[in-house]
Formats: structure tokens, C-alpha cells, sequence
């Protein structure tokens, strides 16, 4: 598999996110802004799940006990699996346990905006 297929496998994974997020958002005042902090979202679970993958089947494969396509299908179920299983307690835990959403004043779009990769960068 080259780089471009992989590339263009990644782009069509963050479009697909990118209509979802549009269609769930319906009329929202800053459903734009949503949508971007979406793509953004979709961009690092791939490179959040691709860590995850090597620290969890890489000595298993670089070992030779298991061969890529076994890889792909553990990777595939059990990343998908953490996500949907555990995904709503890590919310949980950044809402109520380590970010304060009421510090931000009651304005939701100010709290996506400080949780976004792009507000390290305030001049961007």
C-alpha cells in the first residue's frame, strides 16, 4: 500500500466526519467552526489510534507471531471497541474532572475553541 492510498484513505475518513458532523449540527450558529473542530478531531484519533496500534501489536508483529493482516483485524476491532466502550467516560473525566467549562464563561464556542489544536497557535 503506497503513501497516496494511505493518504487519500485518511482525507476520506476526515470528509466523511466532516458531512457527519455537518448533518448532526443542523442550523447551529457556528456549525462552520463545528464542523473544522471535527476534522481536527478525526485527524488526531487516526494518529492517536496509529500510537496506540504500535505500543500495543508492534513487538507481536516486529517479532513475527502475528503477520499484518492480523495486526489490521486486532487493530480494527479492539481500537473501535476502546472508543465506543471507553470513550464516554474520557469526556466525562476531561468535562467534570479536569476542565471547567464554566470557566470560560458559559460560552460553549470559547471552551471547543481552548480544546482545539489551532489555540496554541493564537496568531494563526
Amino acid at each position: 500500500m503506497n503513501n497516496t492510498f494511505k493518504m487519500l484513505i485518511g482525507a476520506a475518513f476526515a470528509v466523511v466526519v466532516a458531512f457527519y458532523a455537518n448533518s448532526i449540527i443542523g442550523q447551529a450558529t457556528h456549525g462552520g467552526f463545528l464542523v473544522l473542530a471535527a476534522v481536527f478531531g478525526a485527524y488526531m484519533a487516526m494518529n492517536i489510534g496509529a500510537n496506540d496500534v504500535a505500543n500495543n501489536v508492534g513487538p507481536a508483529y516486529g517479532s513475527g507471531a502475528i503477520t499484518m493482516g492480523g495486526v489490521i483485524v486486532i487493530a480494527a476491532i479492539f481500537e473501535a471497541m476502546g472508543a465506543l466502550v471507553a470513550g464516554g467516560d474520557v469526556v466525562g473525566t476531561i468535562k467534570k474532572g479536569i476542565i471547567d467549562p464554566s470557566a470560560f464563561g458559559g460560552d460553549p464556542m470559547l471552551f471547543v475553541y481552548a480544546i482545539t489544536p489551532l489555540s496554541k497557535y493564537p496568531n494563526f
